[in-house]
């Protein structure tokens, strides 16, 4: 098995990265440090270039390669997939928290941008919880639960409880309609009012809680409660 420390010292990323700086490195030679070891036919760095090829030399494409998608190449098994996909996840989640610090929710429109390509096209209910300091800039979000088509769960208690861990200052929720109507139901309504009752008796706010079908969408807190402000 070809091993980075068999490669021609010149070939070597790792002494390459050591002298000149990680940047000095080609996508390949970066993907060889990951792999650490090629095959008996390949070295380590003809595996990643294999590798590279798979996705047309696109690193975006190959970072949304599935676990077997990235052992279809010969010579890559369970090991050294995950340890590529943890890179992908850590670059991933780099990139996210960068756009976070400076995604700002001025109105339910700028809410509505930012989550409708996470909700796009799914078959089922998603609710996507987010958190804010006073300013309205993002501080943090997740899926908070996963339903059925007609259906999705929100706890309350537990929004309530990671907005006081987290101290924001507001919270916004968006969920979608997979049939593509937005109008709320009464669980929708009724979860979203105990929700606001809340964070109202610990002096929180909630922004808005959208119900979102394909390119349109329903604000129950501006359109049912009535109390909606920034």
């Amino acid at each position: 098995m070809n091993h980075i420390a068999d490669l021609q010292e010149e070939e070597r990323p790792r002494e390459k990265m050591q002298r000149h700086g990680a940047r000095t490195l080609t996508d390949a030679e970066l993907l060889a440090l990951l792999l650490a070891s090629g095959t008996t036919e390949r070295s380590v760095l003809d595996l990643a270039r294999a590798l590279l090829a798979q996705a047309n030399n696109d690193l975006s494409l190959l970072s949304h390669f599935t676990l077997e998608e990235l052992k279809r190449e010969k010579g890559i098994g369970d090991a050294k997939a995950i340890t590529l996909l943890a890179a992908f996840e850590l670059g991933r989640r780099r990139t996210e928290k960068a756009k976070q610090e400076r995604v700002f929710f001025r109105n339910t429109d700028d809410l509505f941008k930012y989550v409708q390509p996470i909700l796009e096209g799914l078959p089922y209910e998603e609710l996507w919880v987010f958190f804010l300091n006073r300013a309205n800039r993002l501080v943090a979000h997740h899926k908070h639960s996963q339903g059925v088509s007609h259906a999705v769960l929100i706890d309350d208690r537990q929004i309530v409880r990671e907005a006081l861990e987290l101290r924001a200052d507001a919270v916004a929720l968006a969920h979608n309609h997979p049939s593509e109507v937005c109008n709320p139901s009464i669980g929708d309504i009724e979860a979203t009012k105990r929700l606001k009752k809340g964070l109202d008796f610990f002096g929180m706010r909630l922004l808005d809680h959208l119900v979102i079908a394909g390119e349109n969408y329903y604000a129950i807190q501006k359109s049912e409660l009535r109390e909606f402000s920034l």
